[in-house]
């Protein structure tokens, strides 16, 4: 189903299922950034319309939360709510329960909606009072199949950073900087193959994401990639493991950090990499965060340490999927091994108080990432 089918079809069963939704017409400064417009109780609407092929939870999750904050920008910068749809094949119970409970968790007072070509819907717009469970019929689900591309793959994020951060500081990114031509160039800089390489290059390509230009790879529109980017951080619920020193030593960061097991496979994240990389902008909070490419079991016994209750801890382990991404851009301060301020922009968002303001002055005011080209 193309866009605007999509877009049609979402306008169509909201209309029928939200009390006083009346479709708008966009106005020529917004037609090719929104979706769709409209008026709900006298306020205005602005929705993101988005779709899966299968209904896979992780996927509808992923949708939903990437919508949420697009449809946040438009909304801010437009005096609008912001509302994201997502239409899937067959909307069912577990979906609908998993989108609750996220949504809860990560985006409370956020506008979404799911829906089906059935007619089903579960709507919920806080600000407006709208609390909407429609069950109508249930029609019969896809058989699973291939999900969609995973967009943000430790292999991906690796080589993302690889060209989005070829200008970036030495200071602030200790990954490669070589001018990327091909994909041949891409490959040798990243140590990846030809053929991970080329699927890369396909997927972002087919997003609009990455373009081939005379002076090179490029990566465009980047405010839409570093929303996507954000909006899939937001699926990693790993949790933190709080940890201290098991015999002698504090279990500080310095004390740690002789130990060549900590060198090899820790790396500093978040709040306390901000610090250490002097672009800490926002109030810290008070725990040390360290990224560690090993299960926590094996971790915690490499480096002496032990699991405790959160007030008695040094420091918190995080466990990762993206160890190359990771370790590939790490930067040397004071002796340790810290995140890059890319890294880092994504770390912070984990915390609820200031994540979001620390993400946002790296990613704009640091690395001038935000915006067009």
């Amino acid at each position: 189903m193309d866009r605007k089918a999509v877009e049609a079809s979402v306008e169509q069963i909201l209309a029928g299922v939200i009390p006083g939704f009346r479709p708008g017409v966009r106005s020529h400064s917004t037609d090719d950034r929104v979706d769709l417009v409209a008026d709900v109780r006298g306020r205005r609407v602005v929705i993101e319309a988005k779709s899966v092929l299968i209904p896979v939870v992780e996927d509808v999750l992923a949708r939903l939360s990437m919508g949420s904050l697009q449809a946040r920008r438009l909304a801010d910068e437009l005096g609008a709510l912001p509302l994201v749809a997502v239409l899937v094949p067959s909307l069912g119970p577990k979906t609908i329960g998993a989108a609750v409970e996220f949504m809860a968790a990560h985006l409370p007072d956020a506008g979404w909606a799911l829906v089906d070509p059935a007619g089903n819907a579960r709507v919920r717009i806080p600000e407006l009072g709208i609390d909407i469970d429609r069950p109508v019929a249930r029609i019969a689900r896809p058989q699973a199949g291939r999900s969609s591309v995973r967009l943000f793959s430790d292999l991906n994020r690796w080589l993302l950073k690889i060209l989005l951060l070829a200008d970036a500081p030495a200071e602030l990114w200790g990954g490669p900087r070589q001018p990327i031509l091909s994909n041949r160039d891409l490959g040798r800089v990243a140590g990846v193959s030809p053929e991970m390489v080329r699927r890369f290059v396909s997927t972002f390509g087919e997003q609009d994401l990455l373009r081939q230009t005379p002076q090179g790879m490029r990566i465009v529109r980047r405010s839409a990639l570093l929303d996507l980017w954000r909006a899939d951080e937001a699926l990693n619920t790993r949790p933190a493991v709080p940890v201290r020193r098991l015999l002698s030593g504090s279990g500080s960061l310095s004390d740690l950090s002789g130990l060549p097991e900590f060198q090899e496979w820790a790396v500093v994240a978040g709040f306390e990499a901000c610090r250490l990389l002097g672009v800490l902008h926002a109030i810290v909070p008070p725990r040390i965060e360290v990224h560690v490419a090993l299960p926590i079991p094996e971790a915690i016994q490499r480096l002496g340490l032990e699991e405790c209750a959160p007030p008695d801890a040094d420091l918190w382990l995080l466990p990762t999927r993206y160890s190359r991404s990771i370790r590939g851009g790490k930067v040397v301060r004071e002796g340790l091994p810290v995140a890059d301020a890319f890294q880092a922009a994504l770390d912070v968002l984990r915390h609820p108080g200031r994540g979001a303001e620390q993400s946002e002055y790296l990613l704009k005011e640091v690395l001038h990432l935000e915006g067009g080209y």
